[in-house]
């Protein structure tokens, strides 16, 4: 795991309290593939050239507040945010591509920025390597979600709001994480199998440029147990308008202080916005299509973020981050009337394949997105934000 650290720290004297240089982390946990594409008693994967080869990350990414009290004890307290990611071929298009949108409006090229998703196609053509495999690089890049800066500030500066939160805080340093993902192709035999690959994954985290840690990122299929939400013990509502976050584990806190991070929410019905980002309608019969939300352009407009200091329930300090991450605080739920969701449905980013030709008959599938939001009540349930009527279209067959 990689992290950059911010150069300033803040002293409250008042309260013996130290606000160490605040880090963001990111790491891949997991990589997720479709159980249709993998073989169980051979424990292999394959895909056909003409369906591409969908993969999804499952990645935590977080806020890291180090906070030394009196007792000279360091307390770690980590708030999630989301990420964007960018997906680049090394060896460009000559390689193979990613896939852009769906249906008739289906682009490909060598990168993709946004989703923790994507759909990569092989080459066409005769494999040069005498072997009969080749292998591809791909460039990943894990980076943070800002709030918009529309203004600039110093690190630290005094404010006279109406809200009495005079400490600005600004986040002016670029953090990353890059990863290696190298995909191992080999066509398979047999006529059946003609224009089809087997493809074995690996996937390492670049600690410097060409410098790689040893650990090894795992391979699941979703038929593994499910990832779905994430669910942190440290965060806890405690009204409509505030998140809580506590140490997340207790041997890098102080019992004597008991410190707290309360987060300010924004309004929660601007959250009511989020749609399912669609340039369009039409899909064709089993086709692997990259979706997510508009959910980071909502959240995005918002200048700051505001966030408290508790010490045994105390507010001992307040200040805002400016251009801060964007925190993790709704979780959205996919589904769909027809076709499946085969790298999970949970998360702003998903794959979709629609449904096989036969099922041309149900057209059109309703594409739906539910979300959880943060509420004083006791009520978790997800409430539906968006459906979006689908259309599907034969599948085109290509020669190669």
């Amino acid at each position: 795991m990689i992290s950059n650290e911010i150069s300033y720290k803040i002293t409250s004297k008042e309260f013996g309290l130290e606000i160490m240089p605040i880090k963001i982390e990111h790491q891949i946990k997991k990589i997720f593939v479709s159980s249709n594409l993998t073989n169980k008693e051979y424990g292999t994967m394959s895909f056909h050239i003409e369906e591409g080869f969908p993969l999804a990350l499952f990645t935590e990414s977080f806020l890291i507040f180090p906070l030394r009290c009196k007792h000279n004890v360091m307390n770690i307290i980590k708030i999630p945010i989301e990420s964007a990611y960018e997906w680049r071929i090394m060896d460009g298009i000559m390689t193979g591509a990613i896939k852009h949108n769906s249906g008739m409006d289906t682009k490909y090229s060598d990168s993709y920025f946004g989703s923790n998703c994507a759909i990569y196609f092989p080459l066409r053509g005769k494999m040069k390597n005498s072997i009969g495999t080749r292998k591809i690089q791909i460039g990943l890049k894990i980076v943070p979600v800002f709030l918009e800066n529309k203004r600039m500030n110093p690190i630290t500066t005094e404010s006279t709001g109406s809200d009495e939160i005079s400490n600005m805080i600004v986040l002016d340093s670029e953090q990353e994480h890059k990863y290696l993902l190298e995909m191992v192709l080999g066509k398979l035999c047999g006529f059946r199998n003609r224009n089809s690959y087997e493809v074995k994954l690996q996937c390492k985290s670049i600690v410097n440029e060409g410098q790689f840690e040893n650990s090894e990122i795992s391979v699941h299929s979703q038929t593994e147990p499910d990832w779905s939400i994430d669910h942190y013990p440290s965060k806890q509502l405690l009204d409509e308008n505030t998140l809580c976050f506590t140490c997340n584990d207790t041997t890098e806190s102080c019992v004597m202080c008991n410190i707290k991070i309360n987060l300010k929410l924004w309004n929660n019905p601007s959250l009511d916005k989020v749609r399912i980002n669609l340039d369009s309608d039409r899909f064709f019969s089993s086709e692997y299509v990259n979706l997510s939300t508009n959910l980071f352009d909502i959240m995005k407009v918002y200048e700051d973020a505001f966030f408290e200091i508790e010490n045994n329930g105390k507010s001992t300090f307040k200040f805002r981050i400016l251009n801060c991450p964007i925190p993790k605080i709704l979780d959205t739920i996919w589904s769909a009337t027809g076709g499946s969701f085969p790298c999970g449905n949970k998360g702003n980013s998903v794959i979709f394949q629609s449904p096989q030709e036969k099922d041309l008959r149900k057209s059109p599938i309703s594409l739906s997105i539910s979300c959880i939001f943060p509420s004083s009540t006791s009520d978790t349930s997800p409430k539906l934000v968006d459906q979006r009527k689908i259309l599907l279209l034969r599948k085109m067959v290509l020669g190669g």
